[in-house]
């Protein structure tokens, strides 16, 4: 009933209620957790269109850096091309990044710390948010040794920082000087040096691959970032547990005595999605750090720790019993076993560990069990 006039625009509408059927997690709570001991829990959902998909929502700020910049020139990485040159760092720490442990990172020429082994172009806004990334400068950088151009690293067991001092691809001109620093708390810092080329285009930001999961620094894309700074940071996480895509919520937590409140994700079959916040907690853990006790077993700190390649695990036990010594990885995955089902006499034993070359730096767990599962886990730092 809407008449249509001649040379110009006639709209026309109704009114309809939008039904559909949307999923929803039905967890209302999970369980928690003991520190140190592998941990697993299958997350349900109802509703929608099944298969469903999972992921967990992080939430990182941008606020004040407080920090300074480093300037070290030490150590030079030895990057494949000075133009779309990449260099891979195995890390003396676990670096909490979106979720997961990293104990590996791949540095790229141009201005970004990345996670795939190998140079990704990662010099716009768009592509920050396409790639899991951590990018300082993100440009056609191109380094020109003969001017003292180079990427440069120092690290700890606390964090890395990484140091370009760099030029644009064929303008050799340019004068660029930033740095990123990471740390084993989750905290990421970016800093630019004095007198840098002005005028560029170039971009800056973290991202896990998603465009809903990143973050695009304040900084990005102004003219001069000359002397400025800036931080991100995200709130505490269980790290060492990841949730699978199928909502399997896995790891290891060595935090005892903790409450993290998660927001997970299910996503239908059709691209419709629900969130729901749990908190998950930990159980207390053992309070004395050298030694504890649990059903007659007692598992000692390691030494030395850190260590590389070779470590000395002590161990007791009050009765004869048949044990098991099992290396996990940070996600609670066996990655060695040092010895299955042996049996060891009442008293003190102790054995040596040797990581092989397939190990890189960063966090494992040695985990001591009787014939019953019963048992306990310590947390070991590898050094290379």
């Amino acid at each position: 009933g809407i008449p249509i006039s001649g040379n110009t625009t006639t709209y026309a509408g109704v009114n309809a209620a939008i039904g559909f059927n949307a999923p929803s997690i039905t967890d209302s709570s999970i369980p928690e957790a003991e520190p140190g001991v592998p941990y697993e829990h299958t997350l349900t959902a109802s509703g929608g269109t099944s298969p469903y998909n999972w992921d967990i929502i992080f939430d990182y700020n941008e606020v004040e850096n407080t920090g300074d910049m480093i300037l070290n020139t030490d150590n030079q990485l030895t990057m494949t091309n000075d133009d779309d040159g990449y260099a891979v760092i195995n890390l003396p720490f676990s670096f909490p990044f979106y979720g997961e442990l990293y104990d590996q990172v791949t540095v790229i020429t141009d201005g970004s710390i990345l996670f795939g082994g190998q140079f990704e172009y990662v010099r716009s806004e768009g592509d920050i948010q396409a790639f899991k990334a951590i990018t300082t400068y993100g440009a056609d950088l191109m380094a020109y040794p003969e001017d003292g151009d180079g990427v440069f690293y120092s690290a700890d067991e606390n964090s890395l920082t990484v140091r370009w001092i760099t030029s644009q691809f064929d303008v050799q001109s340019v004068d660029l000087d930033f740095e990123c620093k990471i740390y084993a708390d989750s905290r990421i810092e970016f800093f630019y040096g004095d007198a840098l080329t002005t005028g560029i285009s170039w971009a800056s930001g973290i991202s896990n691959g998603k465009s809903v999961d990143s973050k695009i620094s304040s900084l990005s894309n102004i003219s001069d970032p000359s002397g400025l700074k800036t931080e991100f940071n995200t709130a505490g996480y269980p790290y060492g547990l990841e949730l699978s895509s199928e909502g399997v919520f896995t790891g290891i937590t060595s935090e005892p005595d903790k409450d993290w409140t998660i927001r997970f994700r299910v996503t239908d079959d059709r691209n419709i999605s629900a969130l729901k916040d749990i908190v998950f907690s930990s159980l207390s853990g053992i309070e004395d750090e050298n030694s504890g006790s649990v059903s007659g077993l007692t598992l000692y700190q390691n030494y030395p720790n850190p260590f590389n390649p070779s470590t000395v695990i002590r161990f007791s036990t009050e009765r004869p019993s048949m044990l098991s010594l099992i290396i996990y990885n940070s996600i609670g995955e066996i990655v060695d076993t040092v010895f299955d089902n042996r049996k060891f006499g009442k008293g003190s034993h102790s054995v040596s560990w040797t990581a092989g070359s397939a190990f890189t730096s960063g966090i494992y767990f040695i985990g001591l069990k009787d014939e019953h599962g019963k048992g306990m886990i310590r947390k070991i730092s590898l050094l290379k």
